[in-house]
């Protein structure tokens, strides 16, 4: 029993992570820091993460003047109500030169207890999460800091559980796309 369980699961993992897809394939120079060793925008390591929980995901590029909003509370799931996923969705929008809202803003609609800065799924194989994808945004005004997040490169990519240890001060020197 446990193993047909175990089997099931692992199916579904490899159904969403093949479900994982985003248009955004380049990212500005400002935010060409972001792309991990596999060559993958943040927006589609975003989109593997999230397809975790939800299946087929699509994160594609946004309109000029727009950001990507957090989950409805209909959709929020223990993927989306991570920190990882917030911080991998604020580099998509620097990545298009477009704007991000802050962690309180993303995880309204999140359960009290599923504000996780941590994402405690199985990351699917073909992707890896860029270690300033773990940073504390709570230590950055609840706001992705491009600038703490490039900094923290020197760390490595996760493929497990656990995030990377990070021990980064933060700066007020912020770059905020606007």
């Amino acid at each position: 029993m446990r193993a047909h369980a175990l089997f099931l699961a692992s199916c579904a993992l490899l159904v969403a992570s093949q479900a994982a897809t985003s248009n955004v394939t380049t990212c500005t120079p400002a935010y060409s820091w972001s792309i991990n060793s596999k060559n993958q925008t943040p927006c589609l390591v975003a989109a593997f993460l999230e397809s975790v929980c939800q299946g087929a995901v699509q994160v594609n590029s946004i309109p000029v003047g727009t950001h990507y909003r957090g989950p409805a509370p209909t959709n929020a799931t223990l993927c989306l109500c991570s920190t990882p996923v917030y911080s991998l969705i604020s580099a998509c929008g620097g990545c298009q030169d477009r704007n991000f809202i802050s962690w309180t803003e993303w995880a309204a609609n999140c359960p009290q207890g599923w504000k996780l800065s941590r994402f405690l799924q199985a990351i699917p194989d073909e992707v890896v999460v860029p270690s300033w994808a773990y940073l504390d945004v709570t230590k950055t005004d609840n706001t992705f800091d491009p600038i703490i997040a490039n900094l923290s490169l020197a760390n490595s990519e996760s493929t497990t559980l656990s995030p990377p240890s990070t021990a980064l001060s933060t700066s007020r020197n912020r770059m905020q796309v606007l």
